[in-house]
């Protein structure tokens, strides 16, 4: 078994892209109906069209970032020590280093001896009023979200605090 274990967002996450993709077609679709005008028409009508489309095209951007931010996230824990890896870039943290992990609101908080790293999950499921954060593959095995909290503070020899 390797010392290695690679956390990255669980396959939930490709859900993300294929509504950015749905979301640009609906908005490539809106902005074609501005352009073959339809008799005459207002003013009015193609403005309230225009700005509809831009909408669109904005939604599918932010949902196309949110896929992308989640996707570049992964957590390497290895025998000393643990490596976040964030589209904004790496950080390498020593276990030794790790003062508290604490549960936080959506996720945990890592509190380091100069610093913090929050381990939040990539992604949300919203079904029926219900919101369950997506899990992680750890070394290509789906797990639930929480095993990667669980598994730090084992390694670093320290218990999860409450919120």
């Amino acid at each position: 078994m390797s010392d290695y274990i690679l956390y990255r967002p669980a396959e939930a996450i490709q859900w993300l892209r294929h509504g950015a993709q749905t979301m640009r077609g609906k908005a490539k679709r809106s902005g074609m109906g501005i352009v073959r005008r339809e008799g005459a028409r207002g003013i009015a009508k193609d403005l309230t069209q225009a700005a509809s489309a831009v909408i669109e095209v904005g939604k599918s951007a932010v949902a196309d970032l949110m896929h992308l931010q989640a996707a570049a996230t992964e957590y390497t824990l290895g025998p000393e020590g643990f490596f976040v890896n964030r589209s904004t870039g790496g950080k390498q943290i020593p276990y030794k280093d790790i003062r508290t992990i604490r549960r936080a609101k959506d996720g945990f908080l890592v509190e380091l001896e100069r610093g913090s790293v929050t381990i939040s999950p990539p992604a949300h499921i919203v079904a029926g009023g219900v919101k369950a954060p997506v899990g992680w593959l750890r070394n290509e095995v789906e797990v639930h979200f929480e095993l990667i909290g669980e598994e730090l503070a084992a390694r670093a020899q320290l218990e999860i605090l409450p919120e």
